[in-house]
């Protein structure tokens, strides 16, 4: 496993294996749920994973770790005297260098860079005429829920992928529950029809990647790519920008919702309620993200909408923080 340098450590996207051994000074309770924690962490850190493998290891045996996306933790001990641990270990350690259907094959690549300390992945989608396209130099930049609805979050601002004529800078892939009665690509789609609707992102690609195991009855896993990206509340440079921003979540917007996936405000939240009829009900300080260039997205700052509906604003617009400072 390749060293970051002086650090001495191991990038976590690097890792395949992790494990805890048992020592006499810890509870081995406590040291069994680290040991799980582990394989929390590393299905975070790898995309690429459906199967998270680990060992706890013991005076009297080891115990063999699997960490399913979307699942949670199997697992089984074997003592040290079995005349069946070797068999077990060799097909344990098998799985680590030939991994089959414990990884996603549609990660083609990964590419660390120790000097940043940072992973990047080639992924391969499918377009709906059934050619495949490789996107290079997606960086990670969020991750989720990895024994629930699994979620990542990938992104390459320049990255040259285009679908139908617009660019394809993020991908995002989650294990949502079969049956659900909305999917975000089906919504996204209702939200820009029959016009864009400003501060909202666009969905340019959907398919559902194919997935093995106990758990493709209860989940499927759907990859979206997105037209836009942002940056976190936490790296806006300056006061005055932050104060911006916050004007903006306060009074009417610069929100990203669905996780970094849907650039909305409270009055585009509005306007989504009354003109499209889409109520979003997942709104937290994670899910805010700007951007500074003004360019970044081809829209105006004031949209006037004829909201009729029952309680609806008459003549609903949407106006941000930088058309009423005069700047744009």
């Amino acid at each position: 496993m390749p060293s970051s340098g002086h650090l001495n450590t191991t990038l976590w996207p690097c890792i395949r294996l992790v494990g805890e051994e048992a020592s006499k000074g810890k509870c081995p309770v406590y040291q069994k749920k680290q040991a799980i924690s582990y394989l929390h962490f590393l299905l975070l850190a790898r995309p690429d994973l459906h199967v998270a493998q680990g060992l706890f290891t013991s005076k009297s045996g080891v115990m063999f770790l699997f960490g399913i996306g979307g699942v949670g933790v199997r697992n089984f001990s074997v003592r040290w005297n079995s005349k069946e641990l070797y068999k077990l270990m060799y097909a344990f350690v098998y799985r680590l260098y030939d991994p089959g259907d414990f990884v996603d094959s549609s990660y083609v690549k990964i590419v660390p860079d120790l000097k940043k300390n940072v992973v990047t992945y080639t992924v391969q989608i499918t377009e709906v005429n059934g050619v495949k396209v490789d996107i290079t130099g997606l960086l990670p930049i969020y991750a989720s829920s990895p024994f629930g609805t699994r979620t990542h979050i990938l992104s390459n601002p320049d990255s040259n992928v285009t679908v139908d004529g617009k660019p394809l800078t993020v991908l995002k892939d989650q294990l949502c529950l079969v049956g659900t009665r909305f999917d975000e690509y089906s919504i996204l789609k209702w939200v820009h029809n029959p016009e864009k609707v400003p501060g909202v992102v666009e969905a340019v690609h959907h398919e559902l990647v194919k997935i093995h195991g106990d758990y493709r009855e209860s989940r499927q896993k759907h990859r979206i790519g997105l037209r836009q990206t942002g940056m976190p509340f936490t790296s806006i440079s300056t006061a005055g920008h932050m104060l911006e921003v916050v004007f903006d979540v306060l009074e009417g917007s610069s929100f990203l919702l669905s996780v970094f996936c849907v650039l909305t405000s409270f009055a585009v939240l509005r306007y989504l309620r009354f003109e499209r009829r889409v109520l979003h009900r997942d709104i937290s300080k994670g899910n805010v993200l700007y951007f500074e260039d003004s360019s970044a997205d081809a829209t105006s700052d004031v949209r006037s909408g004829g909201a009729k509906e029952a309680g609806g604003p008459e003549g609903l617009s949407l106006c941000f923080i930088k058309f009423l400072l005069g700047e744009r």
